[in-house]
């Protein structure tokens, strides 16, 4: 049972990544066209300076296209959450049952021997703490009366 669980954990995984890893791939190309433009828009900006050249319409475009891949990126980030999110709760579905299908059993009780009293020495018959007969009213080990 437990192998038969940690396997179904391990292709839900396995789907998961396979759903995720292209949307990953997607998002780092927008991030490197992000980049390409932020280079062009430094291009073009020092260009113009040294120039004296308008290059406004140049910098207007490729800040156009970083806000495009932004929201691109946000929108494929939102899927990524979206696919992790239902995935995770099947996985730790399975990972609730195979904890329970491995779990110890609850440990019984242990008797524990109260031990005997001698002459000296007498035994509180609630936790078993030692006390002089006769000298203590009340044990010194959970407080019940002697």
């Amino acid at each position: 049972m437990n192998k038969k669980i940690q396997k179904e954990i391990e292709a839900i995984e396995f789907r998961k990544h396979s759903l995720v890893a292209p949307l990953n791939g997607e998002i780092a190309a927008a991030r490197q066209r992000i980049d390409q433009a932020y280079h062009q828009i430094g291009y073009y900006v020092y260009t113009s300076r040294i120039s004296g050249a308008n290059a406004e319409a140049e910098i207007t475009l490729h800040s156009e296209e970083i806000n495009r891949q932004n929201s691109f990126i946000a929108e494929r980030e939102g899927k990524i959450r979206e696919i992790s999110a239902r995935y995770d709760e099947e996985i730790g579905i399975l990972r609730q049952n195979l904890y329970v299908a491995v779990a110890p059993a609850p440990m019984q009780p242990q008797a524990q021997a109260i031990p005997q009293a001698t002459a000296a020495n007498a035994f509180c018959t609630n936790c078993g703490t030692p006390y002089k007969d006769g000298e203590d009213a009340f044990c010194a080990g959970c407080g019940q009366k002697l």
